[in-house]
């Protein structure tokens, strides 16, 4: 389990492909602790396996599948991605639940810049719109957000002065492409909604 509090910004290396798939290199900035082989980091929101690390460095292996449902796959040598370690039991939970399973990509349509804030549009599909709601949380770039509004598959985050530094959500523009993991809580509503429904309406 991880928040979506991003502890450090660290860099795509290299991506080698393997099989399918690719074997996916980052540098982390000082930050060893945890990743030892077996080990489970968020990269970019997206729960992976650390198979080889040095003192700078962390490897990990992304499947096909995690390719296709990530951005994974655009990213280039150089690139920033924001890294968390999981959640340690009884460590303060400052964001909200995250499980690491991206959801899909979703594509910045506008960015604001108010002052000190920023405001982040992204386009939300419709078969995802229910689980997204105003003051709901969403992880985009696995950085935990607070939804501000949702108008015409359009959603709307603000992101304050610390998190725009700390994390790669700076360096978005329209049309960059970000991972997406929904409030796990909406999901499981609205599914268990959805299948009483079906039920119900069998039963008519």
């Amino acid at each position: 389990m991880f928040t979506g509090l991003v502890e450090v910004l660290g860099t795509l290396v290299r991506s080698v492909p393997l099989g399918g798939g690719s074997r996916l290199t980052f540098s982390h900035p000082g930050w060893r602790e945890g990743l030892d082989p077996g080990a489970s980091v968020a990269v970019d929101g997206c729960c992976l396996t650390v198979v080889e690390s040095d003192s700078d460095s962390f490897a990990v292996e992304a499947t096909r599948e995690t390719l296709v449902r990530t951005h994974f796959g655009w990213l280039e040598d150089g690139a920033g991605v924001n890294l968390e370690r999981p959640l340690k039991v009884g460590e303060h939970l400052g964001g909200h639940w995250l499980q690491g399973h991206v959801d899909g990509v979703l594509t910045v349509s506008q960015i604001e810049r108010r002052r000190e804030t920023c405001y982040l549009h992204v386009t939300v599909p419709a078969e995802a719109l229910d689980w997204v709601v105003p003051q709901g949380s969403i992880a985009l770039n696995g950085v935990s957000l607070t939804v501000l509004d949702v108008e015409r598959e359009q959603a709307r985050v603000a992101i304050i002065p610390h998190t725009w530094g700390l994390t790669n959500l700076s360096r978005l523009t329209a049309g960059a492409r970000v991972n997406v993991e929904y409030d796990i809580l909406a999901k499981y509503v609205t599914a268990a909604l959805r299948r009483w429904t079906g039920a119900h309406a069998e039963g008519l």
